[in-house]
């Protein structure tokens, strides 16, 4: 009876000491290699970001004063997927800011304020699209959402199938 017990024992040593060398050459062979094709795609990810946040800048300061617009989401906080993830970014303008204390004083009305929310935004819309021609391609409004949105392609390179395509 001990005899197989022995047996045993020596039976999960031997199984566990594959599975520990299986384990250490996926790692050395897959996983390792992907995460420094990882680092490299989100490093160039991060520049496009960059870059796009100084596109946007640029053409919406040439028209609007004290703009500030603001990365979030996932591709500030790492966890973007890399090519496929789009990039979140706010605009806060003291026009809209005067706009949000207007209707706390009770000196415009809630539908004058979604009213001139959403002129705003096709306005903002407009300005990338005529002040961004050759960088921004299908930009498009959506005033009517619960928070407006302004969305569409920044074309920050030659190919869009490049690191330095679109983003």
């Amino acid at each position: 009876c001990k005899q197989s017990e022995i047996n045993v024992d020596d039976d999960k040593e031997r199984d566990a000491t594959i599975i520990k060398n299986y384990a250490t050459k996926v790692d050395e062979k897959l996983i390792r290699p992907l995460m420094e094709h990882n680092k490299e795609v989100m490093t160039l990810h991060s520049n496009l970001v960059t870059r796009l946040h100084s596109e946007l800048t640029s053409v919406l300061s040439s028209r609007y004063r004290n703009i500030d617009l603001t990365v979030y989401g996932s591709c500030l906080s790492g966890l973007s997927l890399g090519w496929s993830s789009d990039v979140d970014i706010s605009l806060n303008m003291p026009m809209i800011v005067k706009l949000k204390l207007d209707l706390e004083n009770s000196k415009i009305d809630l539908k004058d304020y979604e009213k001139e929310l959403k002129r705003i935004v096709w306005r903002v819309k407009d300005t990338i699209t005529e002040r961004g021609k050759g960088k921004f391609k299908q930009v498009s409004a959506v005033p009517f959402a619960r928070v407006p949105v302004v969305k569409g392609t920044c074309r920050l390179g030659k190919d869009n199938n490049s690191p330095g395509g679109s983003i």
